[in-house]
């Protein structure tokens, strides 16, 4: 039932983009990225298994090599030219928007992990230390809380990336009519659909994380923690 309901919530198509090397040598990385993105996601949603930390973290790596060349292409002086000059700025309001977000649910995540280490490791020791019956159980529901907030939040940000997915798949490129322009946006649309993509996944992986004992969630989370 868990598997089912992550792989229907994180299909999302995105598309791999095909923008010209000869306009930038960095659209090359960006679209093969965005392919490793797409054949991950791919084996994410036809998996029958919820996903692993492991698997999160490979998308997180495959998302920060692709921001890596969206970085280089935005840095470009025809990018930057585009950017502005392209209906006054309004592709810069709409990146800077949409930046905004995604760094919201980046922090959130990395708040939700780090919170969710903390409180395993504070449990482990007051186990290990076999404290009276009193400090155990107040532990115990410390650690219970915790788990609520996470599962809270991460269905606050999936509700969150909900709304940013239709905000993105109600704009359209009927006004771009300038190549590159038009390619251009076209690629910061799909880099938006595959953050969307693999944020989603975190927080789904935090919503189905395993409740059986404290080591289980350690295991689980290990792989995305050598990522901080």
């Amino acid at each position: 039932m868990e598997s089912s309901l992550s792989s229907t919530c994180l299909q999302y198509q995105f598309r791999s983009i095909s923008l010209p090397s000869r306009l930038h040598p960095h659209n090359t990385t960006i679209d093969l990225e965005l392919q490793k993105l797409k054949t991950w996601q791919s084996s994410l949603v036809s998996s029958t298994v919820p996903a692993s930390g492991e698997t999160i973290r490979t998308g997180l790596v495959g998302l920060a090599n692709l921001y890596s060349g969206v970085e280089e292409l935005i840095q470009s002086p025809i990018s930057q030219q585009v950017l502005v000059q392209h209906r006054n700025g309004v592709l810069v309001e709409e990146a800077l928007e949409g930046s905004i977000g995604f760094l919201d649910s980046c922090n959130m995540a990395r708040d939700l992990l780090l919170m969710t280490k903390e409180n395993v490791q504070d449990l482990q020791s007051v186990l290990r230390r076999k404290g009276g019956d009193l400090s155990i159980e107040r532990s115990i529901n410390a650690y219970n809380s915790s788990k609520k907030k996470v599962k809270k939040e991460s269905a606050k940000c999936l509700r969150a990336l909900k709304k940013m997915e239709k905000k993105y798949d109600s704009c359209s490129l009927s006004d771009a009519n300038y190549y590159y322009v038009s390619h251009l946006i076209r690629v910061l649309r799909e880099v938006s659909a595959a953050t969307i993509s693999v944020l989603r996944s975190f927080f789904f992986f935090f919503l189905f994380v395993p409740d059986s004992s404290t080591r289980s969630v350690e295991f689980a989370i290990r792989p995305i923690l050598l990522l901080l």
